[in-house]
């Protein structure tokens, strides 16, 4: 096994010890468990740890997202009814990209400004917009977001 895998290997079972401390969702428990079985099944991989954590975390997420819709038009199907086979579509697109991003930035250790204006960025707004709502410049604005996505940066290891 290569030293990248062992330490990718490390991260993804520090982020399973935390979901299960934190009782975080199955979806995100079964996302990790899915990643390790990933990293596992290629041992010789080499790379940054993180990289290697973030691809394999991807390769799950969308193989769990495609096993829910599977369930939900199968279920269709048979006619029986269950929580799965609600009006919920779960895909690649840009939302769910921007839902777990919100998760994520929601469980992290950032102070509630940072947060604010991180959850302000994905969801769209413009810097002019912030700036307006906080009554300070665009400049002062924009030097917000920068200490924001930096401090995420030091907390999270990956950049938003």
């Amino acid at each position: 096994m290569s030293q990248s895998v062992i330490e990718a290997y490390q991260i993804l079972n520090r982020m399973r010890d935390k979901a299960v401390s934190y009782s975080i969702g199955s979806y995100r428990l079964e996302r990790i468990e899915q990643a390790l079985d990933y990293l596992l099944n290629s041992p010789q991989k080499e790379g940054d740890p993180k990289t290697i954590v973030r691809d394999v975390l991807g390769s799950a997420g969308s193989k769990i997202r495609n096993r829910i819709n599977l369930l939900k038009a199968e279920s269709v199907k048979a006619g029986f009814s269950s929580p799965i086979s609600l009006d919920l579509v779960v895909d690649n697109s840009l939302e769910q990209i921007r839902l777990e991003l919100l998760d994520e930035l929601d469980r992290s250790s950032l102070d509630s400004k940072s947060t604010a204006i991180l959850r302000a960025c994905f969801f769209d707004y413009s810097t002019e917009q912030l700036a307006k709502s906080e009554n300070v410049t665009v400049a002062t604005m924009r030097t917000r977001i920068s200490r924001a996505r930096t401090k995420y940066l030091k907390v999270k290891g990956v950049a938003v």
